[in-house]
This record gives structure tokens, sequence and C-alpha cells, in this order.
């Protein structure tokens, strides 16, 4: 059976820049950047990415992430697809499927492993927790 252990906290700021209508729906492009805490590592490491969001006639945003956590050689590349889908509030409730790239040699077991990652956007804030997935 399945199980996730918990590998790492986002927290991030948001900038939405909106494409405009697609044939699937809206396209927004949305440029983040914040830190991200883990037991694998002392203190914060830097987060920049960008999300190509499509949001559809239904409301539901599909998501398509490219970002990196970190710096220079200790980089972890990662790329997640998933879903936004709008709760009580206007608190937008996310679920991602992540994988990671790295050529750092304390991190190199991301790079056969997946995650899923679950948490929140409101307004420019977003906060995810991301969980390994382990068979």
């Amino acid at each position: 059976m399945a199980s996730l252990e918990e590998f790492c906290k986002i927290s991030a700021t948001l900038k939405f820049n909106v494409i405009g209508p697609v044939s699937t729906g809206t396209r927004i492009d949305v440029d983040f950047e914040g830190t991200v805490t883990s037991s694998h590592w002392d203190g914060e490491l830097p987060l920049r990415g960008v999300d190509y969001m499509t949001v559809g006639s239904d409301g539901n945003v599909q998501l398509d992430i490219r970002a990196r956590i970190g710096e220079g050689s200790g980089m972890v590349s990662y790329s997640a697809t998933g879903i936004s889908v709008e709760g009580d509030g206007g608190v937008s409730n996310i679920q991602e499927l992540v994988r990671f790239e790295t050529a750092n040699q304390d991190l190199a077991f991301l790079n056969g492993r997946v995650a899923v990652a679950i948490g929140t956007g409101e307004g420019p804030k977003l906060e995810l927790t991301v969980y390994l997935v382990s068979s």
C-alpha cells in the first residue's frame, strides 16, 4: 500500500499575468517566488517559478508548473500538473502531482520519486505541503 511522507512546505507570493481567452478557457501565467522549508536541509531555500494556468468554463483551473528550489549547484528543479478549485470565501484548494530533477547529491533520491502537493491559494498567497509517495 502506498504512503505519504512530508517532504517540504512551500510559501509563495503570486503575480498574475492575464494572457486572455484561448481555445480551452482563459490563460493566466502566474510568476511566483517564496521560500521552501524541509527537514532535508537547514533553514529556508528560495523558490522561483511560473504556473501556466488555464481557467475552464466551469471555473476549475488546470495547473502546469515549472519551478526551482534553491540556487546554484544545489538547485532542485520541479515540474507539476494539477488542479485548483475555488472553495469557501475565495480560497482555492490546490492538488498537484510533482516530479523532481537535481544534480545535488544530497537530494539525488528525488530524481526517482514523485510527490503530491496539497494546499491553498488566497489572493496573492500560496501555501503548499509536498508529500513524497512511497510504495
